[in-house]
């Protein structure tokens, strides 16, 4: 969350979450494949999307070889300002990079895009909402549907986290959208999860048990100075996704970590009962045990704070759940 770099902070790191199995090589799509692995079967084309206040979104799409007219998936970020690969996740980290590099291994394109302010792309996310942000994902759809090179008719979107979100407000006004992957989303209004989140942080603190309830009265008292003053934490204060992604008719896909400390693991439980009782017949959750936000496992605890294995790879589990469930749905 947005807040949480400079309002807020917030005990644990975040990670990131994912499972099933099918076999993947992680790489980089963008760049030559490493002297180890087999050279990509894919080719990477440099593109921009112009949306329709007149910004620029530097992007690469991959596209697979030998596929003539391939489906095609649409990678949308979360709140913390990132490059196309969603390397502001963590530095070392590039998940967006590893999805698209396995999806197009399976015959699907990718398209990833820069946020505003971010690598080749021009504007600032810092001062738009999730609605606003929905705009940006709408015009990077209609620049997929134009190209020659793609099947409009078999287009997906992946959102992690706040990108999760834009997925569901795009997806349920979008009947051409044939699958939706909804990465560590949340399914109750942001001062709910503002108020888990700091809950779960103080508990977790280092301080005498009479004193959390004071601290966690204190960092409520700050978001919500926050929420009154910034654009952004206004209308995540208030969102409710819940009637907008019970819109969703396309198949959903809902990966959650077990060990998330910004969104809780039965957000994913809320999320996927709401969408399949509105009617959604095609909804599956998978949760993965260990990892959390940012979809990296947890290997320990020091001085409080939680901290990954070192390897800041997405594993082939979570690969395997991303790649398995989108060839089944796009193909």
């Amino acid at each position: 969350m947005r807040f949480i770099r400079g309002v807020i902070a917030q005990v644990a790191l975040l990670t990131f979450v994912l499972g099933a199995a099918l076999a993947a090589t992680p790489g980089n799509p963008s760049k030559p494949a490493p002297a180890t692995q087999k050279p990509a079967p894919y080719r990477s084309v440099e593109v921009q999307v112009t949306t329709r206040d007149g910004q620029t979104l530097a992007g690469t799409l991959t596209l697979p070889k030998g596929v003539a007219k391939p489906p095609v998936m649409l990678l949308l970020s979360s709140a913390t300002r990132s490059d196309r690969d969603a390397s502001g996740l963590h530095g070392p980290y590039h998940p967006f990079r590893q999805i698209s590099d396995t999806l197009s291994r399976n015959g699907i394109a990718v398209l990833r895009l820069d946020d505003r302010g971010a690598g080749g792309s021009t504007g600032s996310i810092d001062s738009m909402n999730t609605a606003e942000r929905a705009n940006d994902a709408r015009d990077a759809l209609a620049f997929l549907k134009q190209r020659p090179d793609v099947d409009p008719r078999r287009i997906g979107v992946l959102g992690h986290s706040e990108g999760g979100q834009i997925a569901g407000i795009v997806a349920a006004e979008d009947t051409t959208i044939r699958a939706v992957i909804l990465m560590a989303t949340s399914a109750h209004i942001g001062r709910n999860i503002i108020e888990w989140e700091q809950r779960y942080s103080v508990q977790s603190a280092r301080i005498l048990p009479m004193a959390r309830e004071r601290e966690f009265q204190k960092a409520m008292a700050a978001w919500k100075r926050h929420a009154a003053d910034d654009h952004w934490a206004a209308f995540f204060d208030t969102y409710d996704p819940l009637p907008t992604m019970t819109k969703v008719r396309a198949p959903v896909l809902i990966l959650q970590g077990t060990a998330d400390v910004s969104c809780p693991e039965a957000e994913a439980d809320v999320l996927s009962a709401a969408i399949k009782n509105a009617g959604n017949p095609d909804v599956t959750l998978q949760k993965v045990v260990g990892v959390d936000h940012a979809f990296l496992r947890l290997s320990g605890f020091q001085n409080g704070v939680a901290y990954g294995d070192g390897a800041y790879l997405v594993t082939s589990v979570a690969l395997g759940a991303i790649a398995g469930w989108s060839v089944k749905h796009l193909r």
